[in-house]
């Protein structure tokens, strides 16, 4: 099974270490809650504080819209090469 590190990895460049770190436990902590997901459902069972959550979603230098296209074009894109099947 793949880590979120792992897959988080092709965005290292577009973002700080510190705030891959900070998103790849947010991530999981995500995924595995089982309740409403909220900042404080997501702090209590994550390594971080209620306030290093807060802090990272209020990062005006983090670009959302490039991280999105970076993550969609790794694992979601397929390029015309590929939808093509030979027979």
């Amino acid at each position: 099974m793949l880590l979120i590190t792992d897959l988080l990895s092709v965005l290292q460049g577009k973002i700080s270490p510190t705030n891959l770190q900070h998103l790849a436990i947010i991530v999981q902590s995500i995924l595995s809650l089982s309740r409403p997901v909220t900042t404080l459902s997501i702090a209590r069972i994550s390594p971080v504080s209620y306030r290093t959550i807060q802090r990272f979603y209020a990062l005006t230098d983090m670009n959302w819209l490039l991280i999105n296209l970076v993550l969609f074009r790794a694992f979601a894109y397929k390029t015309r090469q590929n939808l093509f099947v030979s027979r």
